[in-house]
């Protein structure tokens, strides 16, 4: 025997499922089922399409090293407080991730000269006192005020922007935030910053900075918001995971 031979479109397949398997004319095989490997799958060629399940272990070194955890776009829901709570809408944020990232992408406040304020808590509560840090900024105003300015946030926030203008043209706060081990309760957990916003002036501002917890603490939770309440009328703010292996 040389070979089966099976007909142009036929099927090979088991008693419960006889078409488990076509075979077209140019010899292109489609399965009605997904298939088990038991040994793994080996490809030197490429992949021409497909979408991973959120099951499947991708290396550290392969592809970027950021897992997407979840992204929340603020545009059209009139938005007051943007939450990532751990076990909460597939939220992740506890010892998965010795360090998490935050993405901040034109977030733009409903009502002028407005700040952006972030908090972390435990199941408990947000601290709203033993928390603070500093960010060091470059202003740039087209009239030429420009020159350093500082701004110091009180134990409240672990991040507190200046006053954002609402003018969506202008852009709003974009900047990422890098979350170390907010989980750990043997330390304090720190958070560094870059910023950008521009003010109700029309002043840009450029800035970097830190914030720290003051008490070790097994955070589970961070949160936006703007002061007095105000929503987003424009924005999006998204939470990576990082992974080493």
């Amino acid at each position: 025997m040389t070979g089966i031979i099976i007909p142009d479109g036929g099927t090979i397949g088991s008693t419960s499922d006889t078409d488990a398997i076509s075979i077209a004319s140019d010899g292109k095989a489609t399965l009605s089922q997904k298939p088990t490997f038991s040994q793994g799958i080996e490809n030197t060629g490429t992949i021409d399409a497909g979408t991973l399940g959120s099951s499947v272990v991708v290396p550290a070194s392969v592809g970027s090293s950021l897992v997407l955890i979840k992204s929340v776009d603020t545009t059209a829901t009139s938005t007051t407080t943007v939450e990532f709570i751990h076990g909460t809408s597939g939220v992740v944020f506890d010892s998965t991730y010795t360090t998490y990232k935050v993405i901040l992408t034109n977030c733009v406040p409903s009502s002028g000269n407005k700040k952006l304020r972030a908090n972390i808590g435990t199941s408990s509560a947000y601290d709203t006192t033993n928390n603070g840090g500093l960010v060091v900024y470059y202003r740039r105003a087209s009239d030429g005020n420009s020159g350093y300015s500082h701004a110091g946030f009180s134990d409240s926030y672990m991040l507190e922007s200046g006053g954002v203008d609402n003018t969506i043209s202008l852009g709003g706060v974009w900047g990422e935030l890098t979350i170390n081990e907010p989980s750990n309760s043997s330390v304090s957990t720190t958070v560094s910053m870059n910023l950008t916003f521009a003010d109700n002036n029309g002043w840009h501002y450029g800035g970097s900075g830190w914030s720290t917890t003051l008490t070790n603490e097994a955070n589970d939770r961070f949160k936006f918001y703007w002061e007095d309440a105000s929503t987003f009328s424009k924005g999006r703010i998204t939470l990576y995971g990082v992974k080493y292996a």
